[in-house]
Order: structure tokens, then sequence, then C-alpha cells
């Protein structure tokens, strides 16, 4: 249980480590909370017992299979599934943005202060409760987190039915999403071959092996930063992905062929810091791939926008402007589910749609004028 000292007035307190705050916007009042527990600390900070709460609840979160909840409230469900495989077995980024939710649900209620929804009963939580905690959301957070919200309320409940842990219906499920507001810009856009080209050609080597891996492949960010040199096998890419372990086979483009060829192989994975010769952090590549992107869309060379989920995007647009059906595109890019696909591939589906009808008419038009 570390900790840091920090100076409060005239006074130096030292902090433990591990303390999430949240202040009340209502009433100002700043509330504790155990970060492994998702438990509202009690005891004053600074005092004895406040130290020894702590201390009791880290003792506790190294055995997560017992809850410190009461048994039957939504903290409780929460812990459990916490402590689950399913949970454990998720990609890390995909815990990082179910557990920001969770600790979203654990916070004081604005109307209740120090009520979260971890001390409500499982009986007590049902579809009004959930639709006002959804606008609740959406007004403080915006629309999508409100959406995934909605989502990890319902994938938790879900999880728990099998157990016998939740007995009532799926509080969630029936809660409409809130529609994405028309004026936004379409999020993780397709890349247009010009900005690849403009982002390679100024990104040092490691950022260029990552985007082009990212352009060639379809891979998520996450699985190219830490794809190893042993993946490619005879011309072809075999990796398991992180996000849903399913193992995909991607056949090895001739463009990224030619890229990696120029990379000095002294490192187990393709993407390293040329400084150091280390793998990046997820956090530490995002920070230089912004700057890039900043840096090039302030000189005119690329649009606003650009994201490294787009890379994903614009290659599932780039098969289908090249014909390639949805369960192809899919073969490449691992998703589970075709419908997947479709939201990657509309545009594309009907400029080739589009074109087929005008065609028609070309045609039509043409025989008559004979």
């Amino acid at each position: 249980m570390g900790g840091y000292p920090v100076q409060v007035g005239t006074m130096p307190v030292y902090r433990l480590k591990g303390i999430k705050r949240v202040t009340n916007p209502k009433t100002g009042v700043v509330y504790l909370y155990h970060r492994a527990s998702g438990k509202r600390l009690c005891e004053p900070e600074g005092t004895a017992a406040f130290i020894a709460e702590v201390a009791a609840l880290e003792a506790r979160a190294k055995d997560p299979a017992e809850p410190t909840s009461p048994p039957g409230t939504w903290g409780w469900l929460k812990q459990k599934y916490l402590a689950s495989p399913k949970y454990g077995d998720l990609a890390d980024a995909t815990k990082q943005s179910y557990r920001s939710v969770l600790d979203y649900l654990a916070e004081p209620n604005p109307d209740k202060p120090g009520h979260g929804v971890d001390t409500v009963p499982l009986t007590q939580i049902a579809t009004p409760s959930i639709m006002k905690l959804r606008d609740a959301t959406y007004k403080n957070h915006g629309w999508r987190q409100a959406n995934v919200m909605l989502a990890v309320v319902s994938l938790v409940w879900n999880w728990g039915r099998p157990y016998g842990y939740t007995t009532t219906p799926n509080p969630a499920e029936k809660v409409p999403r809130i529609k994405r507001p028309r004026d936004l810009p379409n999020a993780n856009r397709a890349w247009t071959d010009d900005e690849l080209a403009a982002v390679l050609g100024a990104a040092s080597q490691g950022v260029r092996a990552a985007v082009a891996l990212g352009a060639y492949t379809g891979l998520r960010q996450g699985d190219v930063l830490i794809l190893p040199w042993s993946a490619l096998e005879d011309g072809w890419i075999r990796h398991t992905q992180g996000k849903t372990q399913e193992p995909v086979w991607i056949p090895i483009h001739s463009d990224l062929a030619s890229l990696l060829s120029t990379i000095e192989r002294r490192t187990p994975t393709i993407v390293t810091s040329p400084r150091d010769g280390k793998p990046y952090t997820g956090d530490g590549f995002r920070t230089l791939f912004f700057r890039l992107v900043r840096a090039l869309e302030a000189q005119g060379k690329i649009g606003p926008g650009l994201t490294f989920h787009g890379l994903r995007h614009g290659l599932a647009t780039r098969l289908a402007d090249a014909g390639a059906d949805d369960r192809t595109i899919a073969a490449i890019t691992g998703h589970e589910q075709v419908s997947m696909v479709q939201r990657y591939t509309q545009d594309a589906d009907q400029r080739r749609r589009a074109r087929a009808g005008m065609d028609l008419l070309e045609a039509k038009t043409g025989g008559e004028k004979e």
C-alpha cells in the first residue's frame, strides 16, 4: 500500500495510492473510493482509521472472489464479474473501458449524495431507473458514454444470469440507445491513399511500421504494437487477436512486404522505438502518432479526423471498392460477425450499386439512341 506526500495548505499530508477522488457537482463534497474494490471510504482521510480501512480493502482485493459489497447488490454482482475468467480474458484496453464505466457507476448520485449504484439491491434496479441513469450520463458525459454505460450494465447483468446472480429481467435491455448526433464527423473515418502516403513518408521508422501494418492488415493498434517477427510465415501473418482471441491468417501485401524488408530484425517485435529499440506502450505510441497527425494536418497534407482505427476502416473500404464481399473482408479483418463489416463498407457498397445502376441506365439510353 504505497503513497506519496502532498502539500495541503501549510500541512504535509501523505496521500495513499489507489484512491479515487470524486467531487459531487452539486454540493462540491469530495468522496473517496478504493479503486480495486470500488467501495466508498467512510473514515476521514489521513487518520489512522482511514489507513486501516484502506489496508483491509487492499487485503480483501487480493482475493476478489469474496466481494466486499453486500450480497445481492449491484456492487456485489460487479465484483463477482471482475473476478471471473470472462473479465480476466479480455484485452487490457477492453478491461480499462469496462472498468471506467463500473467506477463511474460507483460514484455518488448527484440527487442522493453518497449513494452510488453499487449500494442498490439488484431487485430494485429496473428499466425506469436505468433510463434515468442513461439520461443523466448523456447530460453530463455525452451520448457515447451513455451508450457504453448501457452496454456494460447489460453485459454484466447477462453474465450473472447463468450463475443465478441475476433473476429479474435485464433492466438495460429495452432502454433505447441514444442516436449519434447528425452533425458529428464520422468517427475513425477511412484514410485516403494520399493521406496514407503522407503519413508513411513523414513518420519515424517505428510509427511508419505500425501504420503500414494497420493499413495492410486491419489489425488493431494493440495487436500491431506487440506483433512479433515470428508471426510472419511464408507470405502470411499469423496472429491471435487480443480483443476477440480469434486467430487470423492475413496474406502480406507486396507494399507491406517491401516496407518490412527495410527494417532490421534486432528485436522480437516488429514495431519498436528507433531511439532505444524497445516496444512502444499504448500511451507512448498514441502520443507520437497524434503529434505527427496534428503536424501534417496543420501543413494541409492530410484532412482532420485521422485515427489509427481508421486504418482498419480504410482497409475494409479499399477491399469493398475492389469488389470483395463482406465475408471476404471479414476473413482479413477478423470480424466475428459480417454485420460488423457492413458498418465499414456501406459507403463503398452504395457507390458500387450506384455505379451499376448508372451503367444500366447508360446502356439503355445508348440502345434507344441507336
